[in-house]
């Protein structure tokens, strides 16, 4: 016989559970609330300028890190995973790809003045 191992939670009145949901809403509204002043903390932090001349391959050659900017102030950089044994080759872990189709058709407008995309493997 397979016994189930999730503990599930009491079965309570709906009022018990009322009070329970809005002690949770306002756990939740706390965190958003620590996560937005982390978010400006972030935001804040001072630059450190580059002084080393950062190059990077692309299918067409090497290109410079302010090329990559391609005169805009912001540049997206994600590091793209390479799935176990798969170091060498073009395919990556099919969760990277499915993050980074939402970024990709941007090359047109470039609403938050972003450059290029840059994936790092």
């Amino acid at each position: 016989m397979i016994q189930n191992a999730i503990a599930h939670p009491k079965i309570v009145e709906k009022d018990e559970w009322l009070t329970a949901r809005k002690t949770l809403l306002e756990h939740e509204k706390e965190l958003t609330k620590h996560r937005d002043r982390i978010n400006n903390e972030r935001r804040k932090l001072p630059m450190v300028k580059l002084d080393k001349e950062y190059t990077f391959e692309e299918p067409n050659g090497s290109v410079k890190l302010i090329d990559l900017f391609a005169g805009r102030t912001q540049l997206i950089i994600y590091h793209f995973m390479f799935a176990p044994g798969l170091f060498h080759s073009r395919r990556g872990r099919q969760s990277d790809k499915l993050r980074l189709n939402p970024l990709l058709p941007f090359n047109h407008e470039h609403p938050c003045d972003c450059g290029s995309f840059c994936s790092l493997a």
